[in-house]
């Protein structure tokens, strides 16, 4: 889902001071409220409008939105006209340029066209610009080298008269300015064809800088002082702390072939502030040549502050198979530009030798030097050096189960992609989220995954707050757990709960406000423990805008402290569900969820609840007391069983979440709720009751099941809510409807920006003329931006989907469906049905109204009509990557049926026993469509059974609710239908 925020009334900006003695930390930390945050996964720009160009979301890895025209300088612009102090914040990539003055970024106080002001990244600087009346100004620019196709993170910041620059982090431009005073955030993309994604407004801080120290150039990943041997791959960023301290190394013994290794090292605290060791690690990277045992001591003026342990990581490969790890006591500080006196390690095997020349981080220097193949670590962030490198790359992918700012749990929810060429042994990686604890002393952690015991995770605190944390979440797996090149691991849902308080999210380094999985580098991925994914966040120390001089230190004598190898810290018990059983129909939608901490922050319902309990775990209430004492940022846990109601129950208007604290109703975890209106008298259709009516916004509900409501199981008249993993089946009306929420509410009430994520819809059935009852509907007087997506309609007695409009009330916003399915619709599963019962799988619209819907990866078959028409819509609906089979068993039905209008058909597959052919009228690409008994591939061939790997249907879910359809419709390589269909 895409995330647009934009606040109600803006938060306040609160100011904390914080005091760190001895190390001269700045005491002044500014926390800004998000004013509005896209990532545009719901496939949209809704909100934003353009001056020039041509803008699209489309699909770059995740969704982006898309300027694809050089032909001048183009806009895109969102928010309020009074915004003043704030920041923009964006990835941008820049594709295709015009000429040299071409570039891409960002916008603030934007007024009109003409007048603005911008961040702008070009071929050979970086600037910031003023456009008054539509006259363009450089207040201020340096050397910039913009390499094509790259990511940029790019930020402008405005307060008052400051204006500052970022990219990749780091601030790079400050002028002062006071021409506009208020105004829009936006985008620019300058005669040049460019990508944004990710975009965050935030309230200023107001500590801005106007005039930063002058670097040189900025490069698409800024590259520290002093600068590593060589660029880190492409998916890894240095942290913003990196230099804060170096290595300084000395070989004491350079044989080639040895017995012992003699590791001599050296700390230089490089940064403007001291520093306790305690934050601090050295990690010597060596192969240990066959050795499985090996005696290790630790020879320091530091006595027993200093130690040291062997840890042997997953492969040999760089150069290492093992590495050293010196660490230190807390207490001892290092003053900025001191260095440490000689630490030296004495690794030595019982038989056999080391062979110095595979080793990672040797060098044959008898004299101190710096060694930036031995690595330095501040708070486990790496500050200095480069690590082995590994021949395996993954990266991640996130989603946040719980985004509001306030909570009493984080819920994190990862999954784990192998994008290398070769199979990796997921017990060599981990997986580290990093955020800020907000004073919890003790945490809980549950861990749900269909890995079960085979993943596990732990939190490790760090040495101080800066960079947005002072802890992790580490996760990590049972060595044999082997995922394949280009696969991607289920979802594993991590969940952190505090017995009291809240954490306060928007300070956490790695949290994001998806929904729906993007890849996030700010949480980091490791194999071997090397950072191979991301970027860790910054330490509380930063570089010295010039290497200090550091007078020699004088060698003591040291003193021999052995040091015995630590046993490993052994891996936490974790809680994880089983690896599941696949479910041969998609009746069953799981509810995949760690088990809550009882009494934190949620309200508890139960069948046997009652009004006068206070919504304890132990004394649980009723629903419809819950709704109404719930608060933005709470949940209400509805425990399992069957809730018996002979009355709708209603989420009032004024009954509201926020964009940041949604309003929740979830099932328990691993227990099923079920509201069952059985009970509710049928009478006229215009005034029955329906099960669940939500008429206020920013509410989610997930992993309910309802039925038997004399009209709609459930009904959206509210906004901005999410609906997820709820099964809604045998109701007297269409399973799920979105429509207004009272006859006299005005368009600009109608439902908008809904999302139905995940859930399943059957047998639902209108007694009076079973032409009413769809599986879902969106129809009549939707607003714009409703998205379905991996939604299931099968076996109502209507049509799974419903778009239709009717000339009394106008034309319905635009509708997304994504990745859905729907059959068997026409009649019930018990073969119920009437001549009136229509039958379509996706019916589109309806009494010759335009509207432009789109649909795509979505599949229809066995559906008594057609599986997907434009029902008397001649509007231009794109439907993409689709695919139609076997649809019209009961009547003359088609799988695409598009007779009027200028509708996209694009990579859509239509294949069937017998029966009509496809009509389209509007624009073909690619598709290969059933006319005259036969559909013709590409390549002239025809489409044959063979072509598939299966045609039975097998449709189940998956851990984290989306479906999963096994081989069914899936082309077999070869086959000529590459690239076609929904699979």
């Amino acid at each position: 889902m895409s995330n647009k925020k934009i606040l109600a009334i803006v938060v306040s900006l609160i100011m904390v001071l914080s005091l760190f003695a001895g190390i001269g930390l700045r005491n002044e930390v500014a926390r800004a409220a998000t004013l509005l945050t896209d990532d545009f996964e719901d496939g949209n720009s809704d909100g934003w409008s353009t001056s020039n160009g041509s803008w699209s979301v489309v699909v770059d890895g995740s969704k982006v939105l898309k300027q694809a025209s050089t032909g001048s300088e183009a806009r895109a612009y969102t928010g309020s006209s009074d915004w003043s102090d704030y920041s923009v914040e964006a990835k941008v990539k820049v594709l295709g340029v015009k000429d040299s003055s071409s570039g891409a970024g960002v916008i603030v106080r934007y007024k009109n066209s003409g007048t603005f002001y911008a961040l702008v990244l070009r071929g050979s600087k970086v600037e910031i610009m003023k456009k008054m009346n539509s006259s363009s100004t450089t207040l201020v620019s340096k050397s910039f080298t913009l390499n094509k196709n790259s990511w940029y993170n790019v930020k402008l910041e405005v307060s008052g008269s400051k204006l500052v620059g970022y990219v990749n982090g780091s601030q790079v431009l400050g002028v002062s300015d006071s021409s506009i005073a208020t105004g829009k955030a936006g985008l620019i993309a300058d005669k040049c064809i460019a990508e944004f994604d990710d975009v965050v407004v935030s309230s200023s801080s107001g500590n801005i800088t106007p005039t930063p120290t002058p670097t040189p150039t900025v490069t698409a990943t800024p590259t520290p002082t002093p600068t590593p041997t060589s660029t880190p791959a492409g998916d890894i960023q240095l942290s913003d702390s990196y230099g804060a301290l170096k290595v300084l190394y000395a070989n004491g013994v350079t044989a080639s072939s040895t017995s012992q290794l003699v590791i001599k090292v050296k700390v230089q605290n490089t940064g403007d502030r001291a520093i306790d060791l305690g934050r601090v690690k050295v990690r010597y990277w060596y192969t240990g040549d066959g050795a499985d045992v090996e005696g290790l001591t630790v020879a320091s003026s530091l006595g027993s502050k200093v130690a040291a342990k062997v840890v042997k990581v997953g492969a040999t490969a760089g150069g290492a198979d093992r590495y050293v790890e010196i660490s230190f006591a807390s207490g001892v500080v290092l003053n900025a530009g001191s260095t440490t006196s000689e630490i030296r390690v004495t690794v030595s095997r019982a038989s056999g030798s080391y062979n110095q020349a595979n080793d990672y981080s040797v060098m044959s220097a008898t004299s101190y030097v710096e060694n930036k193949k031995v690595t330095g670590y501040i708070d486990d962030v790496l500050v200095w050096g480069q690590e082995s490198s590994r021949t395996e790359k993954i990266k991640v992918l996130y989603a946040n189960g719980a985004t509001a700012s306030s909570t009493s749990q984080l819920v994190i929810k990862v999954k784990v992609q192998n994008t290398g060429d070769r199979a990796i042994d997921l017990g060599r990686v981990k997986v580290r989220y990093w955020y800020t604890g907000d004073g919890a002393d003790v945490e809980g952690l549950t861990v749900a995954s269909s890995l079960g015991s085979k993943v596990a995770a732990k939190v490790v605190k760090v040495g101080a707050t800066a960079g947005g944390a002072d802890r992790y979440v580490e996760i990590s797996f049972a060595s044999g757990v082997v995922l394949n090149a280009g696969s991607t691991t289920n979802e594993i849902r991590v969940t952190v709960s505090r017995a009291s308080g809240s954490y306060n999210q928007s300070n956490d380094y790695s949290v994001m406000s998806a929904t729906s999985y993007v890849e996030n580098k700010k949480v980091t991925g490791y194999i071997d423990d090397v950072l191979v994914w991301g970027q860790e966040p910054s330490r509380g120390i930063k570089a010295a805008d010039s290497t200090p001089t550091v007078a020699p230190s004088p060698t003591p004598t040291p003193t021999s402290t052995v040091t015995p190898t630590p046993t490993p810290t052994p891996t936490p018990t974790s809680t994880a569900t089983a690896t599941p059983t696949p479910t041969p129909t998609p009746t069953t939608v799981p509810t995949p969820a760690p088990t809550p901490v009882p009494g934190v922050n949620a309200i508890y319902v139960a069948p046997s609840g009652s009004p006068d309990n206070p919504g304890t775990i132990d004394r649980p209430t009723t629903l419809e007391k819950a709704i109404t004492i719930v608060q933005p940022g709470q949940i209400i846990y509805m425990r399992g069983g069957t809730y018996k109601y002979s009355v709708q129950i209603t989420i009032e208007r004024n009954n509201s979440g926020t964009s940041n604290a949604r309003k929740c109703i979830y099932a328990f975890p691993n227990e099923r709720p079920i509201l069952d209106f059985s009970s509710q008298p049928y009478g006229s259709v215009d005034s029955n009751p329906r099960g669940l009516q939500i008429n206020g916004n920013y509410w989610h509900i997930k992993g309910l099941e309802v039925m038997g409501a004399a009209d709609n199981g459930i009904f959206v008249g509210g906004s901005y809510n999410i609906i997820e993993q709820c099964e809604i089946h045998h109701n007297r009306d269409s399973g799920l409807q979105i429509s207004r929420y009272i006859s006299s509410a005005t368009k600009d009430e109608w439902p908008s920006y809904n999302l139905i994520l995940n859930c399943t819809s059957h047998d639902n059935m209108d007694p009076d003329n079973g032409e009413d009852a769809d599986g879902f509907a969106c129809k009549l007087t939707a607003g714009p931006g409703n998205v379905f997506r991996g939604c299931v309609a099968y076996y109502n007695v209507d049509d799974g989907w419903d778009l239709y409009t009717k000339s009394e009330t106008g034309a319905i916003g635009e509708v997304l469906i994504e990745d859905c399915v729907a059959y068997g619709n026409g009649q019930t599963s018990n073969g119920s049905a009437t001549s009136s019962s229509d039958g379509n799988g996706f019916k589109l619209g309806g009494s010759n109204i335009k509207v432009n819907h789109t649909v795509r990866r979505c599949i229809a078959f066995n559906n008594n009509k057609h599986g997907f028409t434009y029902n008397s819509n001649p509007g231009s609906i794109t439907v993409e990557n689709c695919t139609g089979y076997n649809n019209g068993l009961k009547v003359s039905g088609r799988n695409f049926y598009f007779e009027e209008g200028t509708h996209v058909l694009k990579n859509c597959l239509s294949y069937k026993e017998s029966a009509s052919s496809d009509l389209v009228s509007g624009t073909i690409i690619n598709c290969v469509l059933w006319s005259n008994r036969q559909a013709i591939k590409p390549n002239g061939q025809l489409v044959t059974d063979n072509d598939f790997y299966s045609l039975t249907p097998t449709i189940t879910r998956n851990s984290d609710g989306s479906l999963n359809l096994g081989d069914f419709l899936k082309p077999k390589p070869g086959s000529g239908l590459e690239g076609i269909g929904a699979r």
